[in-house]
């Protein structure tokens, strides 16, 4: 358990400070039971910058200031605070494991706009254009989750990719968007392991409007549309999956090799989709694809 470890690490630094009082044993000992310590700050001074930059909020290997001259007990005790609360973060990151990911299927559909108009005196527009929806079925997996126990990720990353070869575009080639693609990035959170038969979902829209005027009403089928979908980990520095759909299918890593214009594709709560099925997709962070 994290909690335990991390209870033995206190016991063993308050040891350290008490009776050892040597501060090489100590740095010794952070380094080997916290691999994301990297220096020790020995100076009274960068105790205020610690505390004033929050460091251990902000880098992936946080500082530990150990001042050499601790003549009261009230730097004593922010000295070992700043030290536990920073042993708390790196064994935090290393508590979840690298999940397994698999893409199982990318659905993309044009869907029309949902009718709301029997919850009140709503008229709707009789030209409404159909969006775009791509939906992504994924399955996650961390050992020792079993159907009747799951485990739950922080969170779990989904870039979107969606491209439009130019025949399909107004203008052709001298279109704007032409050799681009749309993206987005959603951040997922309490991402709950799959069991047999429940997969985990994602969704992402294109606005029909916007669509409509792309391609000058002639909006192409959605085996068309080259998409890509992403899946990403803080745990690991490459994508734990990739699937694509589309003509360009076979190019590999086609996304990469073009401008990305974000801020068209859109979260599914900035559509009037929100409601619809609202408990089927993984919950978003606050903020997310923004």
């Amino acid at each position: 358990m994290v909690s335990d470890r991390l209870s033995n690490i206190s016991a063993a630094v308050f040891d350290l400070f008490y009776k050892d009082k040597s501060q090489e044993n100590l740095k010794n000992f952070l380094e080997h039971h916290s691999p994301c310590t990297h220096n020790l700050i020995l100076t009274k001074q960068d105790l205020g910058k610690f505390h004033r930059n929050q460091r251990v909020a902000n880098q992936s290997q946080p500082f530990f200031v150990i001042p050499l001259h601790m003549k009261k007990n009230k730097l004593l005790a922010l000295s070992i605070s700043t030290i536990l609360g920073g042993l708390q973060f790196c064994v935090a990151q290393e508590a979840e494991p690298v999940p397994e990911v698999r893409i199982n299927k990318i659905d993309v559909q044009l869907v029309p706009v949902p009718d709301y108009s029997g919850a009140g005196n709503f008229r709707r527009a009789r030209d409404a254009a159909a969006w775009l929806q791509i939906e992504v079925e994924f399955d996650v997996k961390l050992q020792g989750a079993t159907a009747s126990s799951p485990l739950f990720l922080d969170e779990l990353n989904i870039n979107y990719y969606v491209a439009l070869l130019p025949e399909h575009l107004d203008g052709g080639t001298k279109n704007p968007h032409a050799g681009k693609a749309f993206s987005l990035e959603i951040t997922h959170v309490d991402v709950k392991t799959s069991t047999p038969g429940q997969s985990r979902y994602s969704v992402a829209y294109l606005p029909g409007r916007f669509l409509e005027r792309l391609t000058k009403g002639k909006i192409p089928p959605p085996s068309a549309l080259n998409v890509a979908v992403e899946i990403k980990h803080k745990s690991a520095s490459t994508p734990l999956a990739v699937r694509t759909e589309g003509p360009l299918k076979n190019t590999e890593g086609w996304w990469n090799q073009v401008e990305k214009i974000p801020g068209i594709l859109l979260t599914k709560d900035r559509t009037p989709f929100a409601p619809v099925a609202w408990d089927r997709h993984e919950p978003m962070k606050s903020g997310s694809g923004r």
